[in-house]
């Protein structure tokens, strides 16, 4: 009989709550080796190991706090692997998770059921691939809707940002 790594990882757990928090540690861990690399900087040298563990921390826990300025001390690819912790905090490891092993596996057993029903929250395990597949989807394309009324925004400023002082706009709207 074959065995799946993803059930022979499962069966490593007694309870859905060591495998979130082995999942997020895993992905803060995997986050600050890569911040720590001297691609992931401006300067070209590697960032400080506490600066890197607390940014991924930070970024993969969505609290948004940061000891360096993000946008002058990390380079582009510092910032996508920010971007990418972020997107796996927000979604929710165990979501990720069972959207990866659903397709491997092709199809979830019961303990891998039962820890996506915890982290999803569901009442029963048959609909945990519905609601991780609808979490994703919604996620996604809110994402896509800010992301394109974001690049509108900064793209093609208002004309009331040219307006002379005093002139109130009457759009409703707030002038950011």
């Amino acid at each position: 009989m074959r065995l799946h790594w993803t059930a022979a990882l499962l069966g490593r757990f007694q309870h859905p709550a060591q495998v979130i928090a082995t999942a997020f540690g895993a992905a803060i861990m995997l986050g600050t080796l890569l911040l720590a690399l001297p691609v992931a900087t401006t300067s070209g040298t590697s960032a400080r190991w506490a600066t890197a563990l607390f940014t991924a921390t930070s970024a993969v826990c969505v609290t948004g706090l940061v000891v360096v300025d993000t946008a002058a001390h990390w380079s582009v690819f510092g910032e996508v692997v920010i971007a990418a912790l972020i997107q796996v905090g927000g979604l929710g490891i165990m979501t990720l998770a069972t959207l990866f092993t659903v397709p491997v596996a092709g199809r979830l057993g019961l303990r891998a059921r039962l820890f996506a029903q915890a982290e999803t929250k569901t009442l029963s395990t048959s609909d945990v691939r519905q609601v991780v597949r609808n979490v994703v989807v919604f996620s996604l394309a809110c994402e896509a809707v800010v992301a394109m009324v974001l690049t509108a925004r900064f793209r093609w400023p208002s004309a009331s940002s040219h307006s002379p002082v005093g002139v109130q706009r009457r759009t409703g709207l707030p002038d950011w």
